[in-house]
């Protein structure tokens, strides 16, 4: 009974995120104690307090670009449009084009190039254009 209802607010969450939820549904079937546990630390990562939405949707969208998982980036993506931030400043971003987009001079974005951005550099244009990342 209990894991059918969380399955549905998973559902929701899903249509929410605009990914599927796999890993948290494979650990829901196998362990509802791990399920709790992960579950524990999801507000803490959603904490900003004052900071406002685009340089937190920003630095979580370069780490998690950076831990090159295209999934959690979507998500990142999907989180950070919904909260309004710009759709060329995510693009830039995620292109690793530290110029700053059209009508800001001067505020470039301090984004690594280099390696593990591969999935990162594929979702810039995907994003931009709102397909899906991965």
């Amino acid at each position: 009974m209990l894991r059918t209802l969380i399955s549905k607010k998973l559902d929701s969450e899903e249509r929410r995120l605009g990914v599927p939820l796999d890993y948290l549904r494979h650990m829901l079937r196998v362990s509802l104690r791990s399920f709790w546990t992960f579950t524990r630390i999801l507000p803490i990562s959603e904490h900003r307090r004052a900071l406002p939405a685009a340089p937190y949707s920003i630095a979580r969208m370069v780490a998690t670009r950076d831990a090159d998982c295209g999934t959690c980036l979507q998500i990142e993506v999907n989180l950070a449009l919904a909260a309004g931030v710009d759709r060329a400043l995510l693009r830039a971003v995620l292109e690793s084009h530290p110029a700053a987009p059209a009508g800001r001079p001067g505020r470039g974005l301090p984004v690594r190039r280099g390696g593990g951005n591969r999935l990162g550099r594929r979702g810039g244009a995907a994003a931009g254009a709102g397909r899906a990342v991965g």
